[in-house]
């Protein structure tokens, strides 16, 4: 495990900010998950990564998964399963992009 819980809590509030600016709260982060060898829905490869509870709307979560080697993020699950990858625009600025 290369990072702690509070790092990936507050790696998350950065990217969530970027990704979703006045529509996102801080509180609205409840945990993260360390998971060893996770088999990465969106690659079939296995990483170590952090799952990342998200109070969404209708109490119900949603999902952002990072990297653990390097605390960037994976993809975003929302609470209706509909999972996007997180990438970055030319401008450096994260984008959600549908998977498939």
């Amino acid at each position: 495990m290369k990072n702690t819980e509070a790092q990936i809590l507050e790696r998350a509030k950065q990217i969530m900010a970027e990704l979703f600016g006045k529509y996102y709260n801080e509180s609205d982060i409840e945990r993260a998950t360390f998971i060893k060898d996770d088999a990465v829905i969106t690659t079939g490869a296995k990483l170590d990564t952090w799952t990342v509870s998200i109070n969404s709307i209708f109490d119900s979560l949603d999902f952002l998964t990072i990297a653990d080697e390097t605390a960037e993020p994976i993809y975003y699950q929302n609470f209706n399963m509909i999972i996007s990858l997180v990438e970055k625009n030319p401008e450096g600025k994260y984008i959600l992009r549908l998977w498939r």
